[in-house]
């Protein structure tokens, strides 16, 4: 057994029953976002745009991307895909199937001349 592990394991025995860890949910939001000519826009603003994009029709059957290559080229936004998704997700606006599980996937159909009775009756290539 490695030194540190005994060590952290003999910590973690020390510490109170009471005592949790503090997880303040990573860096706190800065509420806005900055235009490429160096100006802020809050968040509100952006969320403003997007509905409005998405209502219009436009981007009315898209993701997260679409709508912010939309925000880069329209209206000027230096933003990240996570952020838009962020926005979208909190304001119940994001549209778009879950993806399927592994196990939920549609049966192979094979087709109807498989049935081989004897040589030379079905051949198969593989091309990549």
């Amino acid at each position: 057994m490695a030194r540190s592990t005994y060590y952290a394991w003999r910590i973690r025995q020390q510490r109170p029953a009471s005592w949790t860890p503090k997880h303040e949910g990573g860096r706190p939001r800065r509420g806005y976002v900055w235009t490429q000519t160096g100006t802020k826009v809050p968040e509100g603003h952006v969320l403003e745009w997007l509905t409005e994009y998405i209502t219009a029709g436009e981007g009315q059957h898209y993701g997260y991307r679409k709508p912010t290559t939309w925000l880069r080229r329209e209206q000027g936004l230096v933003i990240n895909k996570k952020t838009v998704y962020r926005i979208l997700r909190e304001a119940d606006l994001l549209q778009g199937q879950p993806l399927r599980p592994a196990h939920h996937r549609p049966p192979r159909i094979r087709a109807a001349h498989r049935i081989v009775t004897g040589p030379n009756q079905l051949w198969e290539t593989d091309l990549k």
